[in-house]
């Protein structure tokens, strides 16, 4: 589903979650569609950005807002490591909602091409260690895990290619979503932050909106 950066702005706030603005200063959004592992491509990421541009009837730069979206995703891992390869006897990760600082920059995935990789700083993960396909949230477990950003290579399902990490379906979209980060690398110091979310988080934006008519001043009659 798209989405607006002033919805993705709102939602983040409101669940207390810092919203970054300013010149090339990103936010990684990742929405989870449940809190099962269906195997399939139903969740969503959004790059919302800011980016100073020439006003061509002031002729001054001004922020504007951008949000690029990947609408075949995954936050959760593939049935294949959740049930027929465990490469942890606790349970596949799936990587908990949240907002995790400062995770990724730009390396190598498993050596074979370019992505955002984990490489200092933790995450919290629940694990699924009965094998049932349902988040256990009850599992914690916090550490450097690989949470990558990769791509699929376009499979049909996600299968092998999530033991956990965030992926991208289609690889052009990845290569898209670097190429936006490379261009503002010089002003974020090269890692990003990443911000989970649940689909049902965003039933928040009706009460966001009421709030805004009824702060609204009446007109005097």
């Amino acid at each position: 589903m798209k989405r607006k950066y002033s919805e993705l702005k709102a939602v983040i706030e409101h669940h207390g979650f810092e919203f970054f603005e300013g010149h090339y200063n990103f936010n990684f959004i990742g929405v989870r569609a449940n809190n099962e592992i269906t195997n399939e491509w139903d969740d969503d990421f959004y790059l919302a950005y800011q980016k100073r541009e020439l006003n061509s009837k002031t002729g001054k730069k001004e922020l504007k807002d951008f949000v690029f979206h990947i609408d075949e995703f995954t936050t959760d891992p593939g049935n294949y490591y959740s049930k027929h390869q465990l490469l942890n006897e606790k349970g596949v990760a799936i990587l908990a909602r949240g907002q995790h600082r400062g995770i990724w920059s730009i390396g190598m995935h498993r050596g074979k091409y370019e992505a955002f990789v984990q490489r200092v700083n933790k995450v919290q993960v629940f694990r699924d260690g009965n094998k049932d396909g349902v988040i256990d949230y009850e599992v914690k477990d916090f550490g450097i895990f690989g949470i990558n950003l990769h791509h699929g290579y376009g499979a049909a399902q996600i299968g092998k290619n999530s033991a956990g990490c965030q992926v991208a379906k289609d690889k052009r979209k990845l290569q898209e979503l670097i190429k936006i980060f490379k261009a503002g690398m010089s002003y974020n110091g090269g890692t990003v932050s990443y911000t989970l979310l649940d689909a049902e988080d965003f039933n928040a934006l009706k009460l966001i909106e009421a709030r805004k008519v009824t702060s609204k001043p009446r007109k005097k009659k």
